[in-house]
């Protein structure tokens, strides 16, 4: 898997140590030494959710009631979808796609991905927000 090093970095206090280790020894090492958190970001690439999830999965592996497992589980149910990471002093995720599903994920968002704000934003994406 290629690691979007943007989402690594917006997410490094948050390793545990097991994926910190792994990624000072690997060719990100140096890369790796130099990363603080980021606590006012938005991703550049947009993934599918199957994507996101196995990055989310060992960047950000669980917040509080974030789990990237049950949200890209989530996520999946629905066709025609792209996110894209972001962090807005927690965990975030901006979503695009057909209006129709972005209005049902709204209103599904907290009681089936936990999400304790979900809302359609000015440029017709959903944006997602765990704290």
């Amino acid at each position: 898997m290629k690691f979007d090093m943007e989402f690594v970095a917006a997410y490094a206090d948050t390793w545990d140590e097991g994926f910190a280790e792994e990624l000072r020894s690997s060719k990100w090492g140096e890369i790796a030494e130099q990363m603080k958190r980021n606590l006012d970001w938005r991703g550049k690439r947009w993934m599918t959710p199957s994507e996101w999830e196995e990055q989310a999965a060992e960047i950000v592996p669980g917040y509080n009631d974030f789990d990237p497992h049950v949200v890209g589980e989530w996520l999946s149910g629905f066709s025609g979808i792209m996110v894209q990471p972001a962090r807005e002093a927690s965990v975030a995720l901006y979503v695009k796609g057909p209006r129709a599903t972005l209005e049902k994920m709204k209103r599904r968002a907290g009681s089936e991905a936990s999400a304790d704000e979900a809302d359609i934003q000015e440029d017709g994406e959903l944006r997602l927000w765990w704290d």
